[in-house]
């Protein structure tokens, strides 16, 4: 069981960066359509030779597959080796059909999971993780790392990498930071990050370097992990959890957080465990499912059209098989990712997923499903902005779509000129009118990346009030704003440059003590990388392309213009040891202040 742990980091981050509190992953494009389901979608050809699919698994931008062969094919973002193809976003961004992944044979086992990550350098929010089990019980991982491939490391892997210390796992659970698994002994063990005492081991903070027991929990046939907590099922059908608990997640009657396992209150008859972000929801053995934590409280509750259920699965929310090969689905559907053609959340009731027959099996990401059908078909639905929905499109669907390739005996690969370049073609640049003298009124600025000429041509100027109204966010892109999807994140050849103007001032307080003091930003003297290397500092100043965050730790940035309409500048920064770079002269028209 495999779901996703969202450890929120603290981000030097600038305000025009920020995504919607409730979907950290809103800067993924794609084309809403109301009721949309299959304009773009493609459907396989009966007569074309097919592999076998032995099962399917979601992340949050991915899917794979994994194919009766011991082969795996993976589809959508790429944005930190997840497709697991040897190639990292730079020259592999997404795939909206299946790519092969290399160097895995004789698996046996798949498991995926989403991540929440702003580390390793990317910008969508969420990533995802996969691991293969062989034959010989050896596991191979790629994709986001952040010490789930129990290695002690936080290196991410675009190629499978072999990780001696989960051989022979019986059931996996990896999210960004921490991880649990079944071992063959029947122990649970826990590892990463162990914020909230989410590793169960009867402590709080320190990460677990490596696979560690969880405190006084024996027996185990399952784990599963969801924002800050995890819960382990028992061979006799009890359930615990540990971990954070303000939703009441841990299913014990209270809100109190613990880093040791406390019984789910009443539950005893469980055979499958489906843990979602801040949802715990369990397979009884009527066939029934009981849920806890957000929208259920803090002991189980039933849920309302979940009989006859065969199998479960959760992340971002809960979908389940039922004995007719129907599958039903709960939780937030802002993407149409509960598949009954709407948008309309249901939390505590199931609702079919409209037209889907003969399923055996449903896999559940943060926010799009895929069922695996008896006939060896692949379909599809809910959020789609990075393809992983497999359809060759990156519309969202609100019901399901086929995913054609997935079973095919020969993959074609999807050809460049399918791939959004998405650079404006007509020449346009942006040009400033009514700039104060001395002030350019076209913006031309000069940008590196990993040591190579990044051709950047100013398109949009935009610049916001930020920190408290009293510096600016400015940004500079290559491409037009989709006003519909606002937070669309650079791809192909876009590019955001973005640098913020702030002033603090080290003051000694009462106490005594040395202070930041954030003042109002001027242009007395040049702004400065670092946060408080001197007292002024420009807030991740960076060149955002391809989900990657190109950062400086050099120059400085100095203000020749600033009254209440303009700010201008020159700007000078670098990065001494990754060769990013950033040079020119810069204006942008300042909006009315906010009151």
């Amino acid at each position: 069981m495999q779901r996703p742990r969202i450890t929120l980091l603290a981000l030097l981050a600038l305000g025009s960066f920020a995504c919607k509190s409730d979907d950290p992953a809103a800067g993924e494009s794609g084309d809403k359509k109301e009721g949309g389901t299959k304009d773009g979608a493609a459907t396989p050809d009966a007569n074309t030779p097919t592999k076998k699919i032995v099962s399917i698994q979601a992340g949050a931008l991915s899917t794979c597959a994994l194919m009766e062969d011991g082969t795996v094919r993976c589809w959508g973002a790429n944005i930190e080796g997840q497709l697991g193809v040897g190639k990292e976003a730079d020259d592999l961004l997404e795939s909206y059909t299946p790519v092969e992944v290399v160097g895995v044979s004789g698996a046996k086992k798949l498991w995926s999971t989403a991540s929440y990550s702003w580390g390793g350098g990317h910008s969508d929010g969420y990533t995802d993780t996969s691991c293969a089990q062989k034959e010989d019980g050896s596991m191979m991982c790629w994709g986001h790392n952040g010490l789930v491939f129990g290695d002690g490391e936080y290196k991410n892997q675009p190629t499978p990498m072999a990780n001696a210390a989960l051989a022979n796992l019986v059931e996996y659970a990896a999210a960004s930071g921490h991880a649990c698994g079944v071992f063959p002994d029947k122990t649970a063990k826990c590892w990463g990050s162990n914020a909230f005492g989410v590793g169960g081991v009867g402590t709080d903070g320190s990460d677990l370097k490596t696979p560690t027991p969880v405190k006084d929990f024996t027996n185990a046939a399952d784990v599963g992990c969801g924002q800050n907590h995890c819960c382990g099922m028992k061979a006799d059908g009890t359930v615990s959890c540990w971990g954070y608990a303000s939703s009441g997640q841990l299913g014990n009657g209270t809100s109190t957080n613990t880093n040791a396992p406390v019984p789910v209150t009443g539950l005893a008859d469980a055979t499958q465990l489906a843990v979602a972000t801040n949802t715990n929801c369990a397979l009884k053995k009527d066939g029934t499912v009981v849920c806890w934590g957000q929208d259920f409280g803090n002991t189980p509750g039933p849920v309302e059209g979940a009989t006859d259920i065969t199998q479960l699965d959760a992340q971002g929310f809960v979908c389940g098989v039922k004995t007719d090969k129907t599958v039903v689905c709960w939780g937030p559907n802002s993407y149409g990712q509960l598949g009954d053609g709407t948008q309309d959340d249901r939390k505590k009731k199931a609702a079919p997923v409209k037209g889907l027959t003969g399923a055996v099996q449903v896999a559940v990401g943060v926010h799009h499903a895929c069922a695996l059908l008896e006939d060896n078909s692949v379909k599809c639905w809910g959020k789609n902005g990075r393809g992983q929905l497999g359809d060759g499109s990156l519309t969202d669907r609100f019901e399901p779509v086929v995913a054609p390739q997935v079973g095919a005996e020969k993959l074609t690969p999807q050809a460049d000129a399918d791939r959004p370049t998405a650079l404006p073609t007509d020449g346009k640049v942006a040009e400033l009118a009514g700039v104060p003298e001395g002030c350019p009124s076209k913006v031309e600025l000069t940008a590196t990346v990993s040591g190579k000429p990044f051709p950047f041509v100013v398109r949009n100027i935009e610049a916001k009030w930020a920190w408290q109204n009293l510096g600016y966010a400015l940004e500079f892109s290559n491409f037009d704003k989709d006003e519909k999807n606002q937070w669309t994140m650079p791809r192909g050849g876009q590019a955001r440059i973005k640098f913020g103007l702030e002033k603090w001032v080290i003051e000694v307080g009462e106490d005594g003590k040395e202070k930041p003091v954030q003042k109002p930003a001027d242009m007395e003297e040049p702004y400065k990388t670092g946060l408080l290397s001197n007292y002024r500092a420009t807030n991740a100043a960076g060149i955002y392309d391809n989900h990657k965050q190109r950062f400086f730790n050099q120059g400085e940035i100095r203000v020749t213009h600033l009254d209440e309409n303009w700010v201008c500048g020159e700007i000078d920064l670098s990065h001494d040891k990754d060769g990013h770079a950033l040079k020119g002269k810069f204006a942008a028209a300042i909006p009315p202040k906010p009151e």
